[in-house]
């Protein structure tokens, strides 16, 4: 799914590791909440 980046709002820049949800308008009528987690590379 690829979502234009002008239609998820972020209440602020993702700036750390964490978790997050945002909303995604994908319609006029249809909103999502999508929820994502920052995590830190591991070295293998």
């Amino acid at each position: 799914l690829k979502v234009d980046h002008r239609r998820i709002k972020l209440a602020e820049p993702v700036r750390a590791l964490g978790k997050y949800e945002v909303e995604v308008k994908l319609r006029a009528d249809v909103v999502a909440n999508l929820k994502f987690w920052v995590v830190g590379k591991e070295n293998n």
